[in-house]
């Protein structure tokens, strides 16, 4: 009978074994003498582990892991005389397996750890300490491929993170901003994941409080939100202008036109755009503004009113605070209203130069012009009459808020231009 290839082996459950590491070292040395052995040895991935977290300044504690590790089902193997290529390979991926599991489940312990400090601290120096502790962590731990339940806890807790960063009044921008990209980025919410996920209820300040710091920060706070529009935190949505008017929350879009936030983002464009690479866009990029904004309100008010799509195409309208949003945008931008027969020649031109590209699309061709039909109804006045330019009181507000914009200065920079404070209210657009 022929004798197995690898006739002995090392598995880690081994190390429910008291003298693990001295049997481990003995089989070693006697049958493998060409293997390093640090490679393998439990204390060598501790110290690796505990060398890492040292160098960030966070707590190191092993004796929970053991259990964990006394469960991992996974062996290596090696042969009489020599060690082949196969085991080194095998080896190798072992080893990088074992230390990406370690790094996961000393960040899942780190952040219990976390928690329990940060329910009895409430000095801000300390929380920016801990804070700044938990920030380089997250930046040496692999992020999960697939969400398990403890990460979504995991996730609640960071959401809540920056609530408690308002309610003790953290000033530190970078660290501000840096905890909001890492909530945004982290995880990614999949369509097919049904999943109930807690979201925190921020305060009513606090939307002014995170703008605020985006402007210090210098960080495009709109753009990046757009660019993850699968995260799992809901209130990603609440920096979006078209959100918010969507949703009639008057308030909400006046404070982020307020802010200077990017009105219609480039994710916004290619989203309401046709869709089809290496063709040009035809219909200008306000003109689709004003179609996505159309789409998005009848969107939501079908689902407010629970109706049925297939049974009810005239509901075409906008509530008051819709239409009072949607209002409110084009005092902060220096374009002229856009007119019926504009946009309808726009949405004509773009189907025809699709056609001449060999692409038919009759579907959006159609809700195209039901969103324009519901423009002209919703909004009479500003898709109808002659097309004239805007104001020069008007042309001036915005050339100064840009300028301010561009100086990360909005709106805080209009209150140290030292204006009647009717001009200011004006500046800061309070009234037309």
């Amino acid at each position: 009978m022929e004798k197995p290839r690898y006739p002995f082996c090392v598995s880690l459950e081994a190390l429910n074994l008291v003298d693990y590491d001295d049997r481990c070292n003995n089989f070693l040395t006697a049958q493998a003498p060409k293997l390093k052995l640090a490679l393998i040895l439990l204390q060598t991935l501790t110290d690796e582990c505990k060398i890492m977290t040292d160098r960030n300044g966070v707590e190191f504690d092993m004796s929970r892991l053991r259990h964990f590790m006394k469960s991992l089902p996974t062996s290596l193997s090696f042969e009489r005389d020599a060690i082949s290529l196969l085991t080194t390979a095998k080896y190798a991926f072992f080893e990088k397996r074992l230390l990406t599991i370690l790094k996961t489940n000393i960040f899942k312990d780190y952040v219990s750890l976390l928690k329990r400090r940060l329910n009895k601290c409430a000095i801000v120096e300390e929380v920016k300490n801990l804070l700044g502790k938990f920030l380089k962590v997250c930046h040496i731990v692999p992020r999960p491929l697939e969400i398990s339940d403890e990460d979504i806890e995991i996730y609640e807790f960071m959401a809540e993170l920056l609530e408690f960063c308002y309610n003790v009044n953290v000033q530190d921008s970078h660290m501000v901003i840096s905890l909001l990209k890492i909530i945004i980025d982290w995880y990614t919410k999949d369509i097919a994941d049904t999943r109930h996920v807690r979201q925190p209820l921020y305060k009513q300040g606090f939307l002014r409080y995170i703008l605020k710091h985006s402007m210090k920060a210098r960080f495009d706070l709109s753009s990046f939100c757009s660019k993850h529009p699968s995260a799992l935190w809901d209130y990603s949505r609440s920096f979006s202008v078209l959100n918010a008017v969507a949703f009639g929350n008057v308030e909400r879009t006046l404070t982020l036109l307020q802010h200077g936030v990017e009105i219609f983002t480039v994710g916004d464009l290619e989203e309401s755009g046709h869709g089809i690479a290496n063709i040009p866009q035809v219909i200008p990029p306000r003109h689709l503004f004003i179609l996505q904004m159309m789409h998005m309100m009848r969107s939501i008010n079908l689902l407010i009113l629970n109706a049925v799509r297939s049974t009810d195409f005239g509901l075409y309208s906008a509530t008051q605070d819709q239409k009072r949003s949607f209002e409110l945008v084009w005092r902060a931008i220096p374009d002229p209203l856009i007119k019926y027969k504009e946009i309808s020649l726009a949405i004509l031109k773009e189907y025809c130069f699709l056609e001449r590209h060999y692409v038919t699309n009759p579907m959006r061709y159609e809700k195209n012009w039901k969103y324009l039909l519901m423009y002209e109804s919703c909004f009479k006045d500003m898709a109808t009459g002659p097309k004239e330019p805007r104001t020069l009181k008007h042309l001036c507000r915005c050339t100064i808020r840009k300028s301010l914009k561009e100086a990360w200065k909005l709106p805080l920079g209009i209150f140290q231009l030292r204006l009647p404070k009717i001009l200011q209210d004006y500046l800061n657009l309070e009234f037309d």
